[in-house]
């Protein structure tokens, strides 16, 4: 046997070796949520860290400058998502209302700029050194930022708050990518991301009005992970400690570890 063949093999089963290393020890689930067509089960390893869940995603577009217009619709070119979807004249949760809690005395409107006209569209995560709640740089822009939404509950059974880092995998083509939790979304729906998200996760459609996928999309969410202030935060520094947390977890090789269907994703062999 000549010496680089047999150093191939060595490198092989070193390789081999260190696949199998990688284990999923999630035991039971820590928490289940009740979707409105489908049970999600949220886990966590036995020594604890991270929790993770595998679910739809459906698209989020709170906080984006241009979300809500009155002429939204998908045909119209105006807004990015249905203006019902935002509890339009029933509820300030998304839309900021001029005064809190009574959306029958009106929303606050960009006047002027390239947001001029859209509706002033909130994230739960907000920059507090922005004091007037009808500004739209107070909240984070969806369209570009991507982050992803938990229904309060869940958040708090993973010991989540918002302005924690999450990783995403879109185990539908392997694509992946850091993301920030920015939103708490609505009881009925765990899984949610933002349009940025979308983007970087390479769906098919992006848009908060049609898009989304149905299954196979993992969220790994990093408690304890919020800066001080949560909002603002770099893209930069999202994407490298969020990075650096995902491979603390076990990375590429927990997602195959847990999820063996899963497509091929970067950094496999």
């Amino acid at each position: 046997m000549s010496r680089r063949y047999a150093l191939s093999l060595c490198v092989l089963s070193l390789t081999l070796g260190n696949a199998s290393a990688i284990e999923c020890p999630r035991g039971k689930p820590i928490h289940i949520h009740h979707n409105a067509n489908r049970n999600i089960a949220v886990y966590r390893f036995d020594d604890g860290g991270p929790a993770f869940y595998e679910s739809k995603m459906s698209i989020d577009a709170d906080g984006a400058p241009d979300a809500y217009h009155p002429k939204n619709s998908p045909k119209s070119g105006w807004g990015r998502d249905y203006l019902a979807n935002a509890g339009f004249g029933r509820n300030c949760n998304v839309i900021v209302c001029k005064t809190e809690k009574h959306p029958e005395k009106g929303y606050f409107k960009t006047e002027e700029g390239p947001y001029a006209g859209y509706y002033v569209s909130a994230s739960s995560l907000k920059d507090s050194s922005v004091e007037d709640r009808g500004d739209y740089r107070r909240y984070v822009d969806a369209a570009r930022v991507p982050y992803i939404a938990i229904p309060g509950s869940a958040a708090k059974k993973m010991g989540a708050q918002t302005g924690d880092l999450a990783y995403v995998v879109n185990m539908n083509n392997g694509e992946r990518s850091p993301a920030i939790f920015a939103d708490i979304g609505t009881e009925k729906t765990l899984g949610e991301g933002s349009i940025g998200l979308a983007e970087a996760l390479k769906f098919k459609n992006a848009t908060a009005y049609e898009g989304g996928v149905s299954a196979n999309v993992l969220f790994v969410v990093f408690p304890d992970t919020r800066s001080d202030p949560a909002w603002p935060r770099k893209i930069e520094d999202i994407e490298e400690k969020a990075e650096a947390a995902f491979e603390a977890w076990g990375g590429v090789g927990r997602v195959r570890a847990c999820y063996p269907r899963a497509a091929k994703m970067d950094g496999e062999q």
